[in-house]
């Protein structure tokens, strides 16, 4: 039981902290008061100068109506939620209108979600693929419009990496023994970790799960924790595939460094930083604290509807937007960029796995794309773990891909010129509009838990 001086000192905590969300909140509202009183202005000096004379003849206090519209501009300001306040901090103009029928995406999902009494994927401008909750607010013109738009192609796997999964994809474990301990490479070719690496690590994985194929099958044991699988499936399984790359797998709960920017930005006062998500991995770019993808993890397979899996569908979903938040920034905001970029998901719950993509097609939209669910089998091959490699492998090729287009945007040579090719002086402003800019908004802040202390 914990003491007097505890209970006090977590309750002083969590006002101190209910204070600090208190001023946020009220720091937001002031900039978007601004911005409406300024819009508000502006509409209402434009309507008079259009109707003067019906001005007149009506009596109307010009000046009068501007006040009023600004108290009124402001008490609907002070009714904003945080979802409002992230809304109308959008620009209009750069929001996803569809061809199909017109309509606004943003507009839809605030309408819709604003009115939710729980935390959706929708509160942060995410659709998902499998979302029926999303799927039901547009037309069925309207959703194939919204998930077929600037897709990315998914990578291709060599040959040489899918024929080595065929040979190994037998299921007679005596007949499979006898293939894995054969070397991989023909005889008279040497091994170079440049050109056969992917082919080094099919066989290592495939050598890995065989240890457990030998055995009975580890599905059967319901007692097994989610510490088990993590270290005997899925970290022998991803993490070696990304040894010989530029991206590095933080484990064991790893902290977003997205997620901590974007929960620090407006709290730079604060006593104590606040910490970003917490994912069962992190995928870093080595040396740098730039971040493209995320693992989360469960114990136990529940299904696609299953309370763990939906959760951590929301919590690796808003890890994954807050990650594209600080790629957008890292390019400046270049929308011929950002258009391309993708951060990946990896969700596995016992021996079950998905891997999910989310870009940004157009507008403040964020598109989460699932891969099929895949299963490591608990005996041999069934079905073939095969499925499960290749997704990883197409993890690694979108991550590096991403990586190469904000690498590309960094190493752009255009502004270090200071005069044209006619020799007319370039000014700043005139380069820094060469490509149209977006800035994406903040993902939507997890509402506050109220807890009951008792002194």
């Amino acid at each position: 039981m914990s003491s007097p001086a505890s209970s006090i000192s977590k309750v002083h905590n969590l006002r101190k902290r209910q204070v600090i969300d208190y001023n946020e909140n009220q720091m937001a509202k002031k900039n978007i008061r601004r911005q409406f009183i300024q819009s508000a202005n502006v509409k209402v000096i434009q309507s008079i100068q259009n109707k003067a004379v019906q001005s007149t003849l009506n009596n109307v206090n010009d000046e009068e109506f501007i006040n009023n519209n600004e108290n009124e501009n402001e008490q609907e300001i002070n009714n904003l939620s945080n979802f409002d306040l992230i809304y109308h901090s959008l620009d209009p103009a750069k929001m996803w209108t569809l061809k199909s029928s017109g309509r606004i995406v943003e507009k839809v999902i605030y309408k819709y979600a604003q009115n939710l009494s729980y935390e959706s994927c929708l509160h942060s401008f995410i659709i998902n693929d499998i979302d029926k909750e999303a799927e039901s607010l547009f037309q069925k013109e309207e959703w194939e419009e919204i998930f077929s738009f600037n897709l990315q192609k998914v990578p291709k796997i060599d040959k040489s990496l899918t024929d080595l999964m065929k040979k190994y994809s037998i299921t007679d474990l005596s007949s499979f023994q006898k293939i894995i301990f054969e070397p991989f490479l023909p005889a008279d070719i040497l091994y170079s970790n440049k050109e056969h690496f992917d082919l080094n690590y099919i066989h290592l994985a495939y050598s890995i799960i065989h240890t457990l194929w030998e055995n009975e099958d580890f599905t059967l044991d319901s007692s097994r924790l989610e510490g088990w699988y993590q270290h005997n499936i899925w970290c022998p399984i991803i993490d070696p595939a990304f040894r010989n790359s530029k991206i590095n797998l933080v484990r064991g709960e790893g902290m977003s460094t997205a997620s901590s920017d974007r929960k620090n930005n407006k709290s730079c006062n604060a006593d104590r930083k606040k910490i970003g998500k917490k994912g069962d991995g992190i995928f870093r770019l080595k040396g740098d604290r730039l971040e493209i993808g995320g693992i989360e993890a469960g114990r136990k397979w529940e299904g696609k509807n299953g309370r763990k899996y939906l959760q951590d569908s929301l919590k690796l979903s808003k890890m994954l937007r807050d990650m594209l938040v600080q790629l957008v920034k890292e390019c400046n905001g270049d929308e011929q960029i950002i258009r391309k970029l993708q951060t990946v998901g990896m969700l596995h719950s016992a021996n079950r796995f998905q891997l999910l993509t989310m870009d940004i097609p157009n507008g403040y939209i964020c598109r989460i794309k699932r891969f099929d669910i895949q299963e490591v089998a608990g005996q041999i091959n069934n079905p073939p773990l095969a499925f499960v490699i290749k997704d990883i492998l197409k993890a690694k090729a979108i991550m590096t891909r991403t990586l190469e287009l904000v690498q590309e945007k960094k190493s752009n040579l255009d502004d270090l010129d200071d005069f044209d090719d006619d020799g007319k002086e370039v000014t700043k402003s005139e380069q820094c509009t060469t490509h149209q800019a977006i800035t994406l908004s903040e993902t939507h802040k997890t509402p506050s838990r109220i807890f009951k202390q008792s002194l």
